[in-house]
């Protein structure tokens, strides 16, 4: 059973109604975020406003990959075999996202 902290549960509560799912394959399920949300996503207090999707990969590791308007994307992952170093803000982030994915869209991510 994986844990999650409360802050990422809550955070993903505050996020699903903010976000569609655009692609779900055997690879990674890409996340958009719906128009004229940007005071909510600031809101999490744990975005920026100007993301537009999240891409999470599928399998024993997962790579969380943020897009944002006019701004490099950037990426971290975790699973068995290891972790990026990030903040705490990141960590809950991407914890919240891959909440969101597996009990609010019902999409299995993991694969251990």
């Amino acid at each position: 059973m994986k844990k999650y902290s409360p802050a990422a549960i809550e955070t993903s509560r505050m996020i699903a109604p903010l976000l569609t799912v655009e692609v779900d394959n055997k690879n990674c399920v890409v996340l958009k975020v719906k128009p004229d949300h940007k005071m909510d996503m600031i809101a999490t207090g744990y975005l920026y406003g100007d993301e537009t999707m999240f891409r999470l990969t599928k399998g024993v590791n997962t790579t969380c990959t943020v897009f944002r308007d006019g701004v490099k994307p950037y990426s971290w992952d975790w699973g068995l075999d290891g972790h990026t170093v990030v903040s705490e803000a990141m960590s809950t982030l991407g914890r919240a996202l891959h909440y969101c994915v597996e009990n609010h869209f019902h999409i299995n991510v993991c694969k251990y």
